[in-house]
C-alpha cells in the first residue's frame, strides 16, 4: 500500500468482528467514525456524563466524615445518658455463710435502684444471690455495703446489674 502525506490507515476488523481503531486516527477519521455511530449529531454534542472534579470528591468526602462522626457521637451520648453505673469496689468474707459486698453507685440521686448481687465460690458456682434496693441519694456516686448470705463459703462477690425501680 502506498502511502500519501495526510492519509490515515483504514479501520481494521478483528478476528472477532470488533472493530480496531488504529493507534493514532487523525481528526478526519474521529469525525466520521462519530458521525457513522451517531449520525446527525454534531462533534460537539456529547451524551457523556460531566465529569466531577476531584475538589467535589474532596467536600464529599468531607461532608460524609463530618456526619458519621456526629452520628457516632449522638449515639454515644444518647446510650450512655439516664443510665445507672456501677462499680464494684471489693468484697469483705464475714463467715462460710455471708459476704458483704462493697461497691459504688452513679446515677439520678432522686431516683431509687436496684442492684443485682451475686457470690461465687471457688469453682465460680454462684453459691449466694440476692437483690438489694439503693433509695435515692443527696448526691451521686453513693458507696454502699451490703450483706450477703451464701449457702457455702463464697470466695468473691460483686454486683452484675443495677437498674431504676420503677
Amino acid at each position: 500500500m502506498v502511502s500519501r502525506p495526510g492519509a490515515t490507515a483504514p479501520p481494521i476488523l478483528s478476528p472477532s468482528g470488533r472493530l480496531d481503531v488504529p493507534t493514532a486516527p487523525s481528526a478526519t477519521w474521529s469525525r466520521c467514525h462519530r458521525e457513522s455511530i451517531h449520525p446527525g449529531r454534531s462533534p460537539m454534542s456529547s451524551t457523556a456524563a460531566p465529569t466531577v472534579s476531584r475538589r467535589t470528591w474532596w467536600i464529599v468526602g468531607t461532608v460524609g466524615v463530618v456526619v458519621m462522626t456526629a452520628f457516632a457521637i449522638w449515639f454515644g451520648i444518647a446510650g450512655a445518658s439516664g443510665k445507672v453505673h456501677w462499680y464494684n469496689a471489693g468484697f469483705e468474707i464475714v463467715s462460710d455463710e455471708q459476704i458483704d459486698v462493697r461497691f459504688d453507685v452513679r446515677r439520678d440521686p432522686t431516683r431509687a435502684v436496684t442492684c443485682d448481687l451475686h457470690a461465687l465460690d471457688e469453682h465460680h458456682a454462684r453459691v449466694g444471690t440476692g437483690q438489694v434496693t439503693v433509695p435515692p441519694a443527696d448526691t451521686s456516686p453513693t458507696r454502699h455495703v451490703e450483706p450477703l448470705r451464701t449457702v457455702s463459703r463464697a470466695v468473691t462477690g460483686y454486683v452484675d446489674s443495677c437498674s431504676y425501680t420503677g
